[in-house]
C-alpha cells in the first residue's frame, strides 16, 4: 500500500489477526519528515523458509 499526501485521514487496511499490539516503525529523514511507515501485522511468524 503506498499514498502519496499530506493532511486527512490515514489509510486503513486489515490487522493481521484482528484488534491487538502490532509493532511499528516510523522512519525519517535529516530534517526529521517521516519518510515510512511500517506495521508489523505479525502474520508470517510461522510462516516457513522456503528451499
Amino acid at each position: 500500500m503506498h499514498r502519496h499526501r499530506r493532511g486527512g485521514q490515514p489509510d486503513r487496511y486489515p490487522s493481521g489477526y484482528g484488534d491487538g499490539c502490532y509493532p511499528v516503525w516510523i522512519g525519517r529523514d535529516a530534517q526529521g519528515e517521516v519518510t515510512c511507515f511500517v506495521a508489523d501485522m505479525l502474520v508470517l511468524s510461522h510462516a516457513q523458509r522456503v528451499p
